[in-house]
């Protein structure tokens, strides 16, 4: 082999890696989004809230998913989990059984789902796995978004007053 062909092999060589890594599909911490099927425009952050004496206050949540199928709050102990009655909450134990599946064309976005299941139900402020969990439902899906890539909504004072609670998750 000439100097130039082991030239090239030196140089190249770790180029090919590193872009083979890049072509796969890192899940970097990202934002959860309720979106009522069929309505994406209507997407609403899911928040998590933080009790600081003497107030509350409720921030954009970053979540990070595991591909042992666990979400948990970025930086935090607490993880997404489906309590007993079938309601998203956040416990201190991590809870599989939740992936992350790309979008067509969206690098970024994927849609959440848990056990297979895609669709929730959103009621009373609430979202549940199961249909006919509560009354006055709507379907939603759950939308996992990289941070890299935030998404373009309305301006954060249109929604603030009624996203920030409607979607805030309570503790097991």
């Amino acid at each position: 082999m000439s100097s130039f062909h082991k030239l090239m092999l030196t140089l190249f060589t770790p180029l090919f890696f590193a872009l083979g890594a890049f072509t796969t599909d890192i899940i970097l911490p990202g934002n959860i989004y309720v979106t009522p099927t069929g309505r994406e425009k209507e997407s609403l952050p899911l928040l998590v809230k933080h009790f600081l004496l003497p107030s509350k206050i409720e921030e954009l949540s970053l979540f990070d998913f595991n591909l042992r199928g666990t979400v948990r709050l970025f930086r935090n102990t607490k993880y997404l989990a489906f309590d007993q009655e079938g309601f998203l909450v956040l416990t201190d134990e991590p809870h599989v059984g939740f992936l992350v599946t790309s979008k067509d064309g969206m690098r970024f976005t994927r849609t959440l789902s848990y056990n297979g299941t895609f669709t929730f139900y959103m009621c009373n402020e609430q979202i549940g796995i199961y249909p006919g969990i509560c009354t006055d439902e709507d379907s939603v899906m759950l939308i996992y978004e990289d941070l890299i890539r935030p998404r373009d909504f309305r301006p954060f004072s249109l929604w603030k007053s009624k996203a920030l609670h409607a979607l805030s998750l309570p503790e097991a």
